[in-house]
C-alpha cells in the first residue's frame, strides 16, 4: 500500500468549521450524511447516464460559486495572491466531505469547470511558448503553436452506486476535447489515470496513446497504441542506473511531429508507471511523473538535469520526496496535480492546503498550483 502524508486532520478541521457555516449562510440544521437516504435513481440526458444524487448540506454550492468567482478574480500568479489561495483552501472543505462525490452540486461544479476549460482549449491560439490547462486530478494539456499533448485524461471519477460507470463529461465534450490532441500519455493503470472508454474514443480518431504494458494489454491490440518499455525491464541500481531513454520521433498523421522519451518508474515497489518526456518541434520539453513513488527509481531521478533539459514538470502532490525530485529534474517551472480526486477517501483525497504548505518558502523556480480547468501560459526560460 503507498503510504502518503494523511490529509485527515486539516481536512476535519475544513469539514467542522464548514458544518457551522449554515448559521450564517442558509441557517438550517446541517445533515449527517451516515442518516441520508439515496435519490432514486433516473436517467440523464447527459453524463453519467444513471446518477443517484444524495441530499447536501445548503452550504455547499454556494461555496463553490463564491470561490470560482475568487479564482476568477484571482487568476494563477507566482508567486500566488491571498485571494487565490483563499479560494483553493475554501474549496478544500467541501470537497473533503466523505460523500462530495455524490452531490449534485459538486457533479455540476466539476461539468462547469471541465466545459470552460474544452472552450478554452478549442479557441486558444497560442503563437509563443506553451499554454497548459489543468483537467481533473492528474490530468493535463499541453498546447504549442505546432502540437498539443494529452497527459492521464479522465472524464471524471468512478461511481459508488454503478460500478464501471463514470460520473464525468458526456461522450459528447469528451469528442470535442480529443479532436483538439495529437497524443495522448497515459502514466499507469489506475482507474484516476487510465480511462478506457476515453482511450477509445481517441483510437478511434486514429490517433497514438502511449501506454505502460499492464494498461496496454487491457485494449484490443491497435497499432497506435505505444509501448516503449517492457513489463520485466530490470530495476536500476546504484551501480546500474542505466542509461537514459531515448528520444523517438513520432509523426502524425496530420503532417505534425513531435519527441518523447519514457522514464521507467514506479508507484510503490512494482506498479509500473511511466515517466514521459515530450520535445517539442519548439524545443520545449514537458515531464509529467503519473503516480511517481518507487524508492528504487532515485537512482535515475536524480540525474534526469545531468542529461535532459526541462522545461515544465507536471508533478504529483503527493509523491514520497517532492523536493528530491525537483532537485533531480531541475525544471524551469512546476505544476502540481492530483488534489482532490474525489473518489479517493478524504484523508488521501490531498488538499490544496497541503500543496501551499510544500511551496510556501519556494521563490526559485516558478510553481503554479490549479484548479479543475484552470491554464498557465508558459513563454521559456528568461
Amino acid at each position: 500500500m503507498i503510504k502518503r502524508r494523511p490529509v485527515f486532520l486539516i481536512s476535519l478541521f475544513c469539514i467542522q468549521l464548514f458544518w457551522a457555516i449554515p448559521l450564517w449562510i442558509g441557517g438550517n440544521e446541517p445533515l449527517r450524511m451516515s442518516d441520508v437516504p439515496l435519490i432514486p435513481k433516473g436517467k440523464s440526458a447527459g453524463a453519467p447516464p444513471s446518477l443517484a444524487f444524495i441530499p447536501e448540506p445548503d452550504w455547499v454550492a454556494p461555496i463553490y460559486v463564491y470561490a470560482e468567482d475568487l479564482l476568477r478574480q484571482n487568476p494563477p500568479a507566482f508567486p500566488p495572491s491571498q485571494g487565490r489561495q483563499d479560494a483553493l483552501m475554501l474549496l478544500d472543505g467541501p470537497l473533503h466531505l466523505e460523500m462530495a462525490d455524490r452531490f449534485k452540486s459538486t457533479y455540476d461544479f466539476f461539468i462547469r469547470r471541465m466545459t470552460r476549460a474544452i472552450e478554452s482549449i478549442e479557441n486558444a491560439k497560442v503563437e509563443q511558448g506553451a499554454r497548459i490547462w489543468r483537467l481533473y486530478n492528474h490530468g493535463f494539456v499541453v498546447k504549442t503553436p505546432s502540437v498539443t499533448i494529452g497527459f492521464d485524461i479522465i472524464r471524471g471519477w468512478d461511481s459508488r452506486d454503478n460500478p464501471g460507470s463514470c460520473i464525468g463529461i458526456s461522450p459528447e465534450l469528451s469528442s470535442r476535447l480529443l479532436s483538439r490532441i495529437d497524443v495522448l500519455s497515459v502514466s499507469h493503470f489506475h482507474g484516476d489515470h487510465f480511462d478506457k472508454e476515453l482511450i477509445r474514443l481517441f483510437l478511434e480518431q486514429k490517433k497514438p496513446v502511449i501506454l505502460p504494458p499492464d494498461a496496454a494489454s487491457q485494449l484490443p491490440p491497435n497499432p497506435l497504441i505505444l509501448v516503449p518499455r517492457k513489463a520485466d525491464d530490470p530495476v536500476p541500481t546504484e551501480k546500474d542506473p542505466g542509461k537514459p531513454p531515448a528520444f523517438t520521433l513520432l509523426n502524425f498523421q496530420n503532417g505534425k511531429n513531435l519527441e518523447y522519451a519514457v522514464y521507467p518508474g514506479h508507484q510503490g515497489a512494482d506498479a509500473l508507471n511511466n515517466i514521459t518526456l515530450f520535445r517539442t518541434p519548439e524545443n520545449l520539453t514537458f515531464l509529467h511523473t503519473g503516480d511517481q513513488s518507487g524508492d528504487l527509481d532515485w537512482t535515475w531521478i536524480d540525474r534526469v538535469k545531468d542529461c535532459q533539459k526541462v522545461d515544465v514538470i507536471m508533478v504529483n502532490c503527493w509523491t514520497s520526496n517532492i523536493w528530491r525530485m525537483i532537485q533531480g529534474v531541475n525544471p524551469n517551472g512546476i505544476l502540481t496535480g492530483h488534489e482532490v480526486e474525489m473518489r479517493h477517501t478524504p484523508d488521501h483525497r490531498e488538499a490544496f492546503w497541503r500543496s501551499f504548505q510544500i511551496f510556501r518558502d519556494q521563490t526559485g523556480t516558478a510553481v503554479q498550483i490549479l484548479f479543475w480547468g484552470e491554464d498557465v501560459l508558459y513563454l521559456g526560460k528568461k
